[in-house]
């Protein structure tokens, strides 16, 4: 996957997650499915962290002619990431802490961190290959394969937002819990 369609990518995912959340009113933002489980507005607050603190690793990421192009990582990456099946804990800097007032605030700010990094990814676009950094879970990555998580990270916790609302309409509130 080169940069052309990784920035694409990126626009996509970008496009899906806020058609996803905008629409959502928010007497919904604080729903959350059971009492251990994320409420929509933590969600996209989850993201909005997580965004702002790869493209981080990307700006000081190092510059390095030795990242091979792994084009069976980078299609293992996006399919890893669409899987919803296997849950992953996020590192505790990353979790939901009321950073944000409003989910139409929340999505605001994830808007503006994914244009940043569709930027950095247009502006850096011929060395993305060469850049190495650390993601938190999947080690040591060139700048294509960040960003093809951060798209995919965007995108599963999009399809998460989908499945709750699903619950809602099919089941009403029965299955939600009111946010304490």
């Amino acid at each position: 996957m080169g940069a052309a369609e990784t920035l694409s990518g990126l626009e996509a995912s970008r496009d899906f997650f806020e058609q996803t959340v905008g629409g959502i009113p928010e007497s919904e933002a604080t729903l959350r499915q059971a009492p251990d489980t994320w409420t929509i507005l933590g969600i996209v607050e989850h993201i909005v962290v997580a965004e702002r603190a790869l493209l981080a690793r990307l700006t000081t990421a190092h510059l390095s002619d030795s990242v091979p192009r792994d084009p069976a990582r980078e299609a293992r990456l996006a399919a890893g990431l669409k899987n919803r099946s296997a849950q992953v804990k996020a590192p505790e800097r990353a979790q939901p802490a009321g950073r944000f007032s409003s989910l139409a605030e929340a999505l605001r700010q994830f808007v503006e961190a994914r244009n940043k990094t569709i930027r950095f990814a247009r502006e850096r676009a011929e060395e993305l290959y060469s850049l190495t950094a650390e993601h938190p879970f999947f080690g040591t990555v060139n700048g294509i394969e960040m960003l093809i998580v951060m798209a995919g990270h965007s995108d599963r916790h999009a399809d998460q937002i989908v499945a709750i609302r699903s619950l809602k309409s099919e089941r009403g509130h029965t299955r939600y819990h009111e946010l304490q």
